[in-house]
């Protein structure tokens, strides 16, 4: 099934990402969202791949999908912040972060 296969990658991407192997993570993180756009796992996991692999904008782009599903997500917002100071944007990281923070969960 698609929800067996999803698991298999996401299992396999999490084992790459323990051993440092960011870009074999995410090819599996990939594959994930390939069969599951609205999983938001695969999209932290890549997030978290593309700011080690220090592809920020990247980064950015896989933490907006998960923000459009869950906008409180701390750890999307946390990572787009990372993104964002690492990109020099100081104010846009401070800025986002502290204003979601405030409004709280939900």
């Amino acid at each position: 099934t698609k929800e067996e296969q999803y698991a298999k990658f996401k299992d396999q991407g999490n084992a790459h990402v323990a051993k440092q192997q960011y870009r074999e993570a995410l090819r599996c993180y990939d594959k994930c969202i390939t069969l599951n756009r609205e999983m938001v796992p695969a999209h932290l996991n890549s997030a978290l791949c593309h700011l080690k692999l220090e592809n920020y904008k990247r980064a950015i782009g896989c933490v907006e999908e998960v923000l459009k599903l869950e906008p409180s997500n701390i750890k999307a917002l946390y990572r787009r912040a990372a993104a964002n100071k690492e990109l020099k944007k100081y104010p846009v990281a401070a800025k986002r972060f502290e204003i979601r923070c405030r409004k709280g969960p939900g």
